[in-house]
């Protein structure tokens, strides 16, 4: 679906069929989509068309510097290699706890990598200016904005972005039980689609 598509299915379960400025305007709706497809893709990216590596960031090493730029539409980490070597991803307190352990020191075989705010860390600390680090990530969507724009990802996974945007809508209606039944059915979607049981279906099963 594109963003026309979507914003219709919204409006047909707003009970708006057909108008584009009833009670929620286009821009208004606009917005609602652009948040829930945001909030899909940073929590749950391995829908993204993205996540197969497409999207990669090189940076050659400067002798005596861990620290590199990320991309400015960098949203989450997939993989660093540090050379031929493939780092082990941690946040900072691991990272930290690994620096403080004696017995283990960060090799260019066995390279660490973190993100600290916007930039990405490896370790060892480069010595040389000549060796390649490649980010793989996963990067913010670019928003929706004329009608045939279509999001990146599955389009199995276009509809779960609808019923974001109706939880939002409802909310702004003070209707929040309502709200929280489209996300609800977007969150048990989401979880069919990957053949898993939610949280409260295991709890039931115990």
């Amino acid at each position: 679906m594109d963003l026309e598509n979507i914003r219709d299915y919204v409006r047909r379960m707003l009970n708006e069929d057909g108008e584009s400025e009833g009670f929620y305007s286009d821009t208004e709706l606009n917005v609602y989509i652009n948040e829930a497809y945001k909030e899909l893709v940073n929590i749950h990216p391995v829908p993204t068309e993205l996540y197969q590596l497409n999207d990669t960031q090189s940076y050659t090493t400067t002798s005596g510097t861990a620290t590199y730029a990320l991309p400015s539409d960098f949203n989450r980490l997939i993989a660093v290699k540090y050379g031929s070597y493939y780092c082990s991803l941690l946040d900072f307190r691991l990272y930290t706890a690994m620096g403080d352990n004696r017995n283990f020191t960060a090799a260019a075989a066995i390279p660490l990598a973190y993100r600290h705010g916007a930039n990405l860390v490896v370790s060892p600390t480069p010595s040389d200016s000549t060796t390649t680090i490649t980010l793989a990530y996963i990067h913010t969507p670019t928003e929706l904005s004329a009608d045939s724009d279509t999001p990146d990802i599955l389009d199995t996974m276009h509809e779960l972005i609808a019923l974001g945007a109706l939880e939002r809508a409802k909310v702004k209606d003070n209707e929040i039980e309502e709200g929280k039944y489209h996300y609800s059915r977007m969150r048990k979607k989401l979880y069919d689609m990957y053949g898993m049981l939610t949280p409260e279906e295991e709890l039931a099963r115990r």
